[in-house]
C-alpha cells in the first residue's frame, strides 16, 4: 500500500507518460490483490464446507483473471519505458501509453468477466 500511495504523489522529475503507466499498473495490481483475496475466501469456504481438496479447485476459474490483471504492473511501465527511448515527443508517448493501457484494461476486463461467469456456473 505504501508503494501505491507513493505512486499517486506528483513527481515533476518523472515524465507524465511514465507516471501514468506506473499508476495504472499499480491500480491493476490492486485488482489482482482483490481477486486473490476472493480466491482465498472461496477456497477457505470450500475447505470448511466440503473437503480439503475442494479448497484447491473451488476458485480455479479465477486463476485467469488473477493472471490477466497481475501483469499490468510490468507491462504498462515497460511500454512507457520503451516509448521514452523512442525519440517521440511526450504528447505522443502519453497517447501511446494511454492507448496501450486502455487495450490492456479492456482485455483484462474481458478475462475477469469470463472468469466470473465461469465461476458462477
Amino acid at each position: 500500500m505504501l508503494l501505491a500511495a507513493s505512486a499517486l504523489r506528483p513527481n515533476p522529475a518523472v515524465a507524465p507518460s511514465e507516471l501514468f503507466a506506473v499508476r495504472a499498473g499499480i491500480l491493476t495490481f490492486l485488482g489482482t490483490l482483490a481477486i486473490g483475496a476472493a480466491m482465498i475466501a472461496i477456497g477457505t469456504v470450500a475447505a470448511r464446507t466440503q473437503s480439503q481438496q475442494a479448497a484447491y479447485t473451488a476458485a480455479t476459474p479465477l486463476k485467469w483473471a488473477h493472471f490477466a490483471t497481475m501483469h499490468g504492473i510490468l507491462v504498462l511501465p515497460a511500454v512507457a519505458w520503451w516509448t521514452g527511448r523512442s525519440g517521440w515527443p511526450e504528447a505522443r508517448r502519453a497517447q501511446a501509453v494511454r492507448l496501450v493501457t486502455a487495450l490492456y484494461v479492456l482485455a483484462a476486463g474481458a478475462v475477469v468477466a469470463a472468469s466470473v461467469v465461469a465461476l458462477t456456473r
